[in-house]
């Protein structure tokens, strides 16, 4: 038998759909003894389900703490308010209730108006997101980016969990595609993680690209390869990853044209390059793409290795005329190489020994000259055995490089790093004072990080703008210094004023003559 109001404990299960999923057992243990002397003051909200035979009649919507602290203080039934309710109702309630105590977690709130948005009401319609925040009397942005949580990869989900990132971190990381969640991941917490307005900084110049600099029709689909049926993604314009098409989750970035999927952005360019290069092709030119177009023209400030540019000179030409203009419809086949940083741009180059040649034809002697003068001078072998170790230097770099990526550096690898800047770069005489006396080997990371500065920006004329960026981040103001020293200054020299005398001091004149009438002479660099 039961009271009336009450509910026998053995018919009663917790809800699973409850969000809160961590219930703090030394809270509840604590709680059962207040119920042995005091009982359950307030009573429990309950709803009838279907036991489908076994004892459980009830199951709790609200006031799972008491319901568990009962059980453990060995009471029989509850007090209760029965109420029919409908699953999406039973949640409504669960996560408006929960959502009034201060030590709901982020993840348990997210989980729960992610349950919440995929139940219905009792006549079949579903809830939607500006519905969920009218009720728990929050923005709808804020809804969704709490609901983004739920998508955090497994590895930043277990990190907020236990403490390791806050929710701000959580919630930049929770915007991008899985791969980019593992890499942002990376620099939002980590041993040694960035202040938040750094990580904002670095997700922004690393994941988000703007859509107006794409080299590709952001208004189509594209395709890898020639036979795939299947499009990389849709179109940019209405690509759920593109920040305009996600107001509430990306509120706080300035452009709607921006694009959060780097991989996505990366393939579209690669389609978009073969496509223009076969066009290209097809209408006779010579196309150079990828690692043929690095062998020719590895980086942006290099120059063509064996080609010239038609729009340069040849070098020992009197009137430095571009090659395009010196050899007009003599000009040798021309080869568009693929730009080594502008993706999608083609630079356009002739081969210098073609170039070379037609110069000589065209009755320029000077080119005939220069290419003895240019002849090389070291033999084959020493050339060939020169090219090979510079290979093996390459690809030693490039295998630390990939050791650095998989597990970071370690605190003795960024100390060497840090010493070597150090003596590579000149630092101003004050600022390398800071840190005259410091033990590398000893050194914390963040002395070591704090001389990286240095090192990078540590002329003292030369990087204000740097300097300025870097001080926006620390709140550090420039002016607030500025005025200190100041102050300091002027009261020193209040301190060093000599009194004034209330008597005058009669000066004794030495009637030695000095021993010369030459002046001092003046140090260089100081004022006269």
């Amino acid at each position: 038998m039961t009271t009336p109001g009450s509910i026998l404990i053995s018919r009663l299960r917790a809800s699973k759909t409850n969000p809160r999923k961590h219930f703090d057992q030394a809270a509840i243990d604590e709680l059962a003894e207040s119920i042995r002397k005091h009982g359950v003051l307030q009573p429990i909200l309950a709803r009838p389900i279907d036991g489908k035979g076994k004892p459980i009649t009830h199951e709790v919507v609200a006031g799972e703490r008491r319901f568990r602290a009962a059980k453990a203080a060995g009471l029989d039934e509850i007090p209760a308010v029965v109420r029919t309710l409908s699953d999406g109702e039973a949640l409504e309630i669960q996560v408006i209730e929960n959502l009034q105590r201060a030590d709901l977690a982020p993840l348990e709130e997210a989980d729960g108006y992610a349950a919440l948005l995929a139940c219905t009401h009792a006549d079949g319609t579903r809830y939607s997101a500006e519905e969920i925040a009218a009720k728990v009397g929050k923005s709808k942005s804020y809804v969704y980016q709490r609901m983004r949580l739920t998508g955090l990869v497994p590895k930043a989900r277990e990190a907020l969990e236990a403490g390791e990132i806050d929710v701000s971190r959580a919630l930049l990381i929770a915007r991008f595609p899985d791969a980019q969640q593992v890499e942002i991941f990376k620099i939002a917490g980590g041993p040694y993680p960035m202040t938040l307005a750094r990580v904002r900084e670095e997700i922004a110049r690393r994941y988000m690209l703007a859509l107006a600099q794409a080299p590709f029709d952001v208004r189509v689909p594209y395709f890898a390869g020639k036979t795939s049926a299947q499009p990389i993604g849709p179109a940019c314009a209405e690509c759920p990853k593109r920040t305009g098409n996600a107001p509430d989750l990306f509120d706080d970035v300035k452009s709607g044209d921006t694009c959060t999927d780097p991989a996505c952005f990366e393939a579209k360019t690669e389609a978009h390059v073969a496509q223009d290069a076969e066009a290209k092709r097809a209408k006779g030119f010579i196309v150079l793409t990828g690692k043929d177009a690095k062998k020719v023209f590895p980086h942006e400030y290099s120059s063509p290795r064996g080609y010239l540019r038609t729009s340069e000179s040849m070098r020992g030409d009197p009137e430095r005329l571009p090659l395009s203009k010196r050899l007009g419809k003599a000009l040798p086949p021309v080869t568009l190489v693929e730009h080594p940083t502008h993706r999608g741009e083609w630079v356009r180059l002739v081969k210098e020994t073609d170039a070379r040649e037609a110069l000589v034809k065209a009755g320029c002697k000077w080119a005939a000259k220069d290419k003895d003068r240019s002849a090389p001078t070291a033999g084959k072998a020493q050339a060939d055995d020169r090219e090979f170790q510079r290979r093996v230097e390459v690809a030693w770099h490039k295998a630390i490089r990939e050791a650095i990526l998989e597990e970071g550096l370690t605190d003795e690898a960024f100390a060497q790093v840090v010493r070597d800047a150090y003596d590579l770069y000149d630092i101003d005489g004050e600022v390398a004072d800071f840190t005259a006396d410091l033990d590398f080997g000893k050194a914390t990371r963040r002395e070591l990080e704090a001389v990286l500065f240095d090192c990078i920006v540590g002329q003292v004329y030369d990087k204000d703008e740097d300097r300025a960026v870097i001080a926006k981040l620390y709140k550090v103001d420039r002016k607030v210094i500025e005025r200190g020293l100041k102050a300091a200054d002027k009261a020193k020299a209040k301190v060093a004023a000599p009194a004034k005398p209330e008597k005058p001091i009669v000066q004794i004149v030495p009637l030695i003559k000095p021993v010369s009438d030459k002046k001092p002479e003046i140090a260089k660099g100081f004022p006269k």
